[in-house]
């Protein structure tokens, strides 16, 4: 077996050994050695590859928190600080005992409303809701919107879009219903007030 070189001395092509003339036998043993090295060297990077790849999940998986350490099956279930909140508040039912109970429909008709203080604007509604919590939700809707209409009202019929949010927002933030009634005549009865101190001259005089 000889190797072939080109002409130029200074040349750095090299030719592979020429084996034309060698036994095939040979040949084949060469090539199929050559396999075998190939096969090798590729089943050690994978080994390799592979060991180095499991250490480092374990590694970026270790577990550091005190607590999952002293006991692994100790229940993932978020901190308080980590609660979930939803997007939305849910709607509580109230405790209709603490406000007063109208006795009957002779009684919510005979009261006021309108402003009856300074401080405090009042109005009544009614539900047909035969839930009373169902009732109570749908009265406190239909006060709210009632309120801002009446309030916005009496504070100028032209009222800017500015002052329009802040009549919404001090009946947002002042109004609740403080009497309510059984199940009278297929209907429950309630009064709602908005209470905040110098409501009427804020509302007749500051709001613009």
């Amino acid at each position: 077996m000889k190797l072939n070189y080109f002409s130029n001395p200074h040349s750095k092509t090299v030719f592979l050994p020429d084996f034309s003339n060698q036994n095939p036998g040979f040949l084949r043993f060469f090539l199929h050695s050559g396999r075998n090295l190939y096969s090798i060297f590729l089943i050690i990077f994978l080994i390799t590859n592979c060991q180095t790849s499991g250490r480092r999940i374990i590694r970026e998986s270790s577990v550091t928190d005190p607590e999952i350490l002293e006991n692994p099956r100790a229940d993932l279930k978020p901190k308080a600080s980590e609660e979930i909140k939803l997007p939305f508040e849910i709607e509580q039912n109230p405790d209709l005992t603490k406000i007063y109970k109208i006795k009957s429909q002779d009684e919510w008709h005979n009261i006021k409303e309108g402003f009856i203080s300074g401080s405090t604007y009042q109005l009544k509604v009614t539900s047909l809701k035969i839930n009373k919590y169902d009732g109570y939700h749908e009265a406190m809707d239909v006060a709210k919107r009632k309120a801002i209409k009446n309030l916005t009202y009496l504070a100028d019929p032209y009222l800017s879009p500015e002052g329009k949010i802040d009549i919404k927002i001090l009946v947002e933030e002042s109004g609740s219903i403080v009497a309510h009634s059984d199940f009278i005549g297929e209907k429950y009865f309630y009064v709602y007030q908005v209470k905040r101190p110098a409501l009427k001259i804020i509302v007749e005089d500051k709001i613009k």
